[in-house]
């Protein structure tokens, strides 16, 4: 009787300390619940939805397997912890957590999610086969003495490259700007396999709860040496081949106007009435359409021709009458 009221008062209360793990938004974590018995209960990994109620959880259980992977979660039991990886956190997972086994063990932790000017977006870098490239991410500044990692990321795992205990391993040399906050991982003789998404982390030590909190994502593209100038040759032959399409096509419809205008013109010309009314013509002459003979036209034998001769054998009278200095 006195042992289940000690239990009942322990849920009611919850747990007397916890470990604080801290994560970043859009970033991971990785804990690990130390235990000291391997593949013989039921492992899971809850949330207290509220403080008040422990019995109400939300959970992840792994029976009868080594690993399960559910939404954001990955569960492992290995032989020396229950491995929790949490992905793309964020705000709101803020929360009470508990690792542990059916009827055996519990661990009951705090995590902490926080948005970080450092570590708020991606990054991506290119790199050519066969070159050496750097990868750069920011840590918070808290973390300024902790141990620093470089993860390389999969929808199914999560794998350690490298740390900055290592000098150098394989092609992949680590180093740290403390002064500035950054990690540098250098990839020589970059290669295909090398693409992927790379995530710095640090590694935070404590009894039996341990975990790795991963923050900012670098994205790992390798391209053909050349491919680029390639790329850009074409863009620029597509632009000049617009520039020019949309010349001609500018040009066409300018001449199009241009010659509509003309022809507008000439109509207009072709078209105007035979009597105009010439504001300079003497009164009584205006309005009136004034026939000038075609002189170059005429046949000298003309009757307009003779008409005008003043030695022509007609009756003088027609031409007295077009003489200018009768009185």
């Amino acid at each position: 009787m006195n042992i289940l009221l000690v239990f009942t008062l322990y849920l009611m209360s919850g747990p007397a300390c916890c470990l604080n793990v801290i994560g970043y938004s859009g970033g991971s974590v990785i804990i690990y619940c130390n235990q000291k018995e391997y593949g013989k209960r039921d492992l899971y990994f809850c949330k207290n939805l509220q403080a008040s109620d422990p019995q109400k959880k939300e959970c992840v259980f792994l029976k009868g397997s080594s690993y399960v992977i559910r939404d954001r979660f990955t569960l492992i039991d290995s032989k020396e912890s229950f491995i929790v990886t949490f992905r793309e956190l964020g705000l709101q997972d803020d929360g009470s957590y508990q690792c542990g086994a059916n009827g055996e063990w519990i661990r009951d932790l705090n995590l902490k999610v926080n948005s970080d000017p450092c570590c708020l977006y991606p990054k991506s870098v290119i790199g050519y086969l066969g070159e050496t490239i750097t990868i750069s991410c920011s840590y918070p500044g808290k973390f300024q003495t902790s141990l620093k990692f470089i993860f390389k990321l999969s929808s199914e795992s999560m794998v350690v490259v490298m740390s900055t205990t290592d000098a150098q391993k394989d092609r992949f040399s680590m180093f740290e700007d403390r002064s500035s906050g950054v990690v540098n991982v250098k990839i020589r003789d970059v290669r295909d396999d090398d693409v992927g998404v790379y995530s710095c982390a640090v590694w935070i030590g404590v009894n039996d709860v341990s975990y790795y909190t991963l923050f900012q994502k670098v994205h790992l593209q390798v391209t053909a040496p050349g491919s680029s100038t390639i790329i850009i040759s074409v863009s620029i032959c597509v632009v000049l081949l617009l520039i020019g399409g949309l010349t001609l096509i500018f040009y066409k419809l300018r001449c199009s106007r241009t010659g509509g205008s003309a022809d507008a013109s000439k109509r207009s010309r072709t078209n105007a009435p035979a009597d105009v009314d010439y504001e300079n013509d003497p009164p009584g002459v205006q309005n009136k359409t004034r026939r000038t003979p075609d002189y170059q036209n005429m046949e000298p034998n003309t009757p307009e021709y003779l008409s005008l001769d003043p030695r022509t054998r007609e009756s003088d009278s027609f031409y007295h009458n077009l003489n200018s200095n009768q009185t």
